[in-house]
């Protein structure tokens, strides 16, 4: 699969090597003249990490990542912690970083970076004129995903290496990528893919008279997940075992996290409050949720019928983004400073 995506932006690839060798961090694509390709430079030459203190009894160690800009979103990582996500310069742009122990580093200028698999590929899409789906192998190069009819974000990628995203063209499809390719899949729902797991089962979000429906794609078939009473219902993750979560509307209009399993929804409740969003899953069935009570927004952690508040990590404000299967967790806090630092919190 990497060849065939090299062959996509050989003559590209050459060219801008040519004129800017391989410095400049990563790449923004042709029309920017940055190269495709993470410079090793750009990483962080001193801590990459700093710990901060809750309580003694918080079950969790949270580490305040090394950040390349003013604001900085962590927003995955995998099982070898190795975290990706967005940060602002001075100048308000975006760009996508690649975090591990031993730094941080600009994986693509002008580009949002969506997820992470276990080999350390990444995926996500480059800002420059019109949206760009990529894929970021683990050599360090960035490729463009084949061309398609329309701009294009590449929104989930697994263990096998394909992603899955949207296209918006003439309306919003979503895609899938493989060694083969890329095809369209269920062109006859308006929407796009937020998840994918290795058996190829993919979470699309149907977009319907201004509302969202969300399905499991499996095998050819579109599987519509219901919702708990309403009329909207959004999937945000998948994990090995086809396990999905996310959120949708009671029948009071209330907005609740869901767990999703053979055919079935289940409603995770809310922590004193009529909100709760489940954002992540891993392969051991844990579940990340973000929760509001009448002062704050909280995060919660569900697993085998039991949910652990997880607070705001020991800060005012937290949002957790992704989860891996060791219980490690990834999200964004404010500083003493009023900035957005990205953050890792471990187990103890």
């Amino acid at each position: 699969m990497k060849a065939k995506r090299l062959l996509l932006v050989l003559s590209g690839l050459f060219l801008l090597l040519g004129l800017n060798g391989c410095g400049g961090g990563g790449g923004g694509g042709g029309e920017s003249g940055q190269p495709l390709s993470v410079d090793p430079s750009s990483a962080a030459a001193h801590s990459s990490a700093r710990t901060i203190s809750p309580a003694a009894d918080f079950p969790y160690q949270v580490t305040v990542l090394e950040s390349l800009g003013e604001q900085c979103y962590a927003v995955a990582l995998n099982d070898n912690q190795q975290v990706v996500g967005n940060y602002l310069d001075a100048a308000n742009q975006l760009h996508a970083f690649i975090w591990d122990r031993q730094g941080v580093a600009t994986l693509a200028q002008m580009a949002q970076v969506t997820a992470i698999n276990h080999y350390g590929q990444a995926v996500g899409w480059l800002e420059d004129g019109r949206d760009q789906a990529y894929f970021y192998d683990s050599d360090g190069v960035l490729y463009y995903l084949p061309e398609m009819a329309g701009a294009s974000r590449a929104l989930a990628v697994n263990d096998l290496g394909q992603t899955a995203g949207r296209i918006s063209g003439a309306s919003e499809q979503a895609f899938f990528e493989s060694e083969v390719g890329v095809e369209v899949v269920a062109p006859e729902l308006m929407g796009y893919a937020v998840g994918l797991n290795e058996s190829g089962e993919m979470l699309i979000k149907g977009l319907e008279n201004d509302r969202i429906r969300s399905y499991l794609w499996s095998n050819g078939t579109l599987v519509d997940l219901g919702a708990l009473g309403g009329e909207e219902t959004q999937a945000e993750d998948i994990n090995a075992a086809g396990q999905v979560v996310g959120w949708s509307q009671t029948a009071t209009g209330a907005t609740h996290a869901f767990l999703w399993e053979d055919g079935q929804m289940q409603d995770l409740g809310t922590l004193a409050g009529d909100f709760s969003a489940a954002v992540a899953i891993n392969d051991r069935g844990q579940v990340l949720i973000k929760s509001s009570t009448v002062a704050e927004d909280r995060t919660l952690l569900y697993a085998e019928g039991r949910i652990v508040d997880l607070g705001n990590f020991g800060v005012d404000y937290a949002v957790a983004a992704d989860i891996n299967n060791f219980g490690e967790i990834v999200g964004w806090l404010q500083a003493a400073d009023g900035s957005l630092r990205a953050f890792l919190a471990v187990p103890r």
